[in-house]
């Protein structure tokens, strides 16, 4: 692999809400890095505990990352130790202790909306920055402060699909991006071939950064 493949593979991309063994098939085969499975009871992408497991069994170690929206402490640890995933993504409120509760093998990606503050904690490992609305599949307005945020790791959500992701990681040059409803087709699951160009699209362009 030559110096700038190396560094291009350190870029993180997510590929969030799949829920069929098929979108996870797809996400691999594309080359996504993080697969988001997601157990927030509002979000039409949620998953139940089992589905979440099945799922996550055929992910490579420390390639799955449990989504959480306001979720209490014992929901987190029942779906880490349900699933055996080890990275989890907080959306919303934080309960209080939940993060030094954690398991110490759990990586924590602490996501905000164009609202949130930044607030570091020893437990947080990256920052995922959205849209005004996240999930809403609207695009981040909010000023971007490029790969890094209080010396840890960036990525960008909101509104992106396979048509403008490569500008946006041209434009912000983030440590990755995140997409859901951008990979989606007409039935609102995630699509084989919209799967394949955003990843394609967005390796391109983190190649080209370098």
């Amino acid at each position: 692999m030559s110096a700038a493949a190396h560094l291009a593979a350190r870029f993180h991309i997510k590929l969030c809400g799949l829920r069929h063994p098929s979108h996870i098939q797809a996400a691999l085969q594309a080359g996504a890095t993080l697969v988001g499975l997601n157990f927030a009871p509002r979000s039409r992408r949620h998953l139940t505990l089992a589905q979440g497991a099945s799922l996550a069994a055929l992910l490579p170690e420390n390639a799955g990352v449990a989504v959480f929206q306001d979720a209490p402490l014992q929901v987190v640890l029942n779906t880490i130790h349900a699933t055996g995933l080890r990275n989890v993504q907080l959306h919303g409120t934080i309960a209080d202790g939940l993060l030094d509760a954690l398991p110490h093998h759990v990586q924590v990606v602490r996501a905000l909306g164009s609202a949130q503050s930044a607030v570091p904690h020893p437990r947080i490992t990256a920052w995922l920055l959205d849209s005004p609305r996240p999930g809403s599949g609207t695009l981040r307005t909010a000023p971007f402060p490029g790969a890094t945020l209080h010396s840890l790791p960036v990525l960008l959500a909101g509104g992106l699909n396979p048509d403008n992701v490569g500008h946006a990681v041209r434009t912000h040059a983030p440590a990755g991006v995140d997409v859901a409803s951008g990979i989606e087709g007409p039935d609102r699951q995630p699509h084989p071939q919209r799967i394949h160009a955003f990843v394609h699209a967005a390796r391109a362009a983190a190649l080209e950064a370098l």
